[in-house]
């Protein structure tokens, strides 16, 4: 189903998700009555490369090769924000105070949030460094 090693699972509470990327579309599946029901093809990315979801399972970040991060609500799909973050791609993709904003890293040592509903973005340069993943 997948050409690319890119699967992403979430758990919570009574709600299980699949995502997972082939051909430049990000698949959402929602696990319902142990079978897969297909929620949503997120097309708003080439090359996606990382995704996370929201604690309250009500949002999915994806971030590209190119360091771009798109935001959708899951319930309807509906696009929040697509956001340049950085040159390229780098770590993984985490929301972070309570759903408002995302953090991530790239490879040319930079860390950046970005308010998922303001737009507003703030960074920090690791220098002499490159950052991998954040924990």
């Amino acid at each position: 189903m997948f050409n690319n090693d890119i699967i992403f699972i979430k758990s919570f509470n009574s709600k299980k998700f699949l995502a997972g990327c082939a051909e430049n579309i990000v698949y959402l599946y929602e696990l319902e009555n142990d079978k897969f029901k297909l929620l949503h093809k997120f097309k708003t990315l080439k090359h996606p490369a990382h995704i996370a979801f929201s604690s309250d399972d009500n949002l999915i970040a994806i971030k590209n090769t190119s360091g771009n991060t798109v935001v959708h609500k899951l319930d309807n799909g509906e696009l929040l924000i697509r956001h340049k973050t950085s040159k390229r791609e780098g770590g993984n993709l985490y929301f972070i105070e309570n759903d408002r904003k995302l953090i991530s890293s790239d490879w040319d040592g930079n860390i950046f949030t970005v308010d998922i509903y303001s737009g507003e973005y703030n960074y920090i340069k690791i220098e002499n460094g490159r950052v991998g993943n954040l924990f």
